[in-house]
């Protein structure tokens, strides 16, 4: 079964799906906090977030790394993941983290998720 209607008329068997996961801010709204790594029942979000991406399906997954790089690597290092390590100039705007992350997709991708 299809799921969506090509450009002349036939159904894609499936959509190939990429995601770029956003983990490089410094946390300023959760008093300077990596909310990557807070903890909901003893999992850290970003590990709960690359479960749920590769449950669904997901095709290929980027994450871009900046402020707490280094305490969150560990966490996702056994992911089969793209990690993009932004400058540190770089750290505050999630509009070049969005940019950095999509264009280390490499698949010919039918949908992003960001």
């Amino acid at each position: 079964m299809g799921c969506i209607l090509k450009g002349g008329g036939g159904l894609y068997d499936r959509l190939t799906i990429g995601a770029v996961v956003l983990a490089a801010g410094q946390g300023s709204r959760l008093g300077y906090l990596p909310k990557s790594l807070i903890e909901v029942g003893g999992i850290p979000l970003i590990r709960r977030q690359l479960i749920a991406l590769s449950g669904a399906g997901i095709d290929e997954v980027v994450v871009v790394l900046g402020h707490y790089g280094g305490q969150i690597r560990p966490v996702i290092e056994e992911f089969p993941v793209t990690i993009v390590d932004l400058p540190e100039k770089s750290w505050s705007s999630q509009r070049i983290s969005v940019r950095e992350g999509a264009a280390a997709l490499h698949g010919k991708l039918d949908a992003v998720l960001v």
